[in-house]
């Protein structure tokens, strides 16, 4: 068996995209990882093992969060995992 510290995390925007300038991921409490893509992924590494909280949300242009594209997601990681956002 395979193990791992890296999380990869899978997102796609539903309904009207045209608003989302950016995608903003953050993991627990650590700086935001920022993104183009209205639909993709990110890995995040050297996730301890453990209790973790996912938040996610598009901004606009001027920075502003888009309505209903704020998520969160509480996981825990014993090894290599993928978090699906919808």
């Amino acid at each position: 068996m395979l193990e791992s510290d890296a999380v990869r995390v899978e997102y796609y925007a539903g309904g009207d995209k045209d608003d989302i300038d950016r995608v903003h991921l953050q993991l627990d409490n650590k700086a935001a990882v920022t993104g183009r893509a209205v639909d993709g992924h990110y890995t995040f590494a050297r996730v301890k093992p453990g209790r973790h909280r996912l938040r996610i949300w598009g901004t606009r242009q001027d920075g502003t969060t888009v309505e209903g594209t704020a998520r969160r997601v509480k996981f825990y990681v014993e090894g290599a995992r993928t978090v699906v956002v919808k």
